[in-house]
């Protein structure tokens, strides 16, 4: 998403939400979060000069909310201390309380010789979003096995 387009995702929303009713519980396709319809604002605060910012997102989230939405929002593996993959900019954790979930982004950041630092990381941020009155959710992935990728194998 290009700065400025926050617009059209919020036309969009309007029109599908009228024409598949997303946020009337008769839909049972649609994901719930403490009886809202539960939307991911995917991607915020990453330093990686994303063309979209702080104020993009605040319009984003603070519709979506109006709408009756729970927010979740993708962020990076540092996003509490604001450091290393994550922007130096406390208007992210200002964003962040705004959310009623925090997935932090943690694929590919460590391994079994490095998980200790991680794990000690994931057990505060899940402290700062109980003390915040949020639900954490860390990126859990399962690896990588060829078995998966070539079905013929062994």
């Amino acid at each position: 998403m290009e700065a400025g387009e926050e617009d059209i995702l919020i036309h969009n929303w309007k029109e599908l939400c009228e024409k598949y009713k997303l946020v009337s519980r008769n839909n049972n396709h649609y994901v719930y979060h403490h009886g809202k319809p539960l939307v991911a604002v995917w991607g915020i605060g990453f330093n990686d000069r994303r063309k979209y910012g702080y104020e993009q997102v605040k319009k984003i989230i603070d519709f979506l909310k109006s709408e009756g939405c729970s927010i979740l929002v993708g962020v990076p593996t540092h996003w509490r201390t604001l450091t290393i993959d994550a922007v130096s900019d406390t208007r992210l954790l200002e964003l962040v309380k705004q959310a009623d979930i925090v997935h932090p982004w943690l694929v590919g950041r460590f391994d079994n010789n490095t998980y200790e630092p991680y794990r000690k990381s994931i057990e505060e941020d899940i402290k700062w979003c109980k003390a915040n009155g949020k639900d954490c959710m860390p990126v859990v992935f399962p690896g990588f096995s060829w078995h998966n990728m070539k079905k013929d194998a062994p």
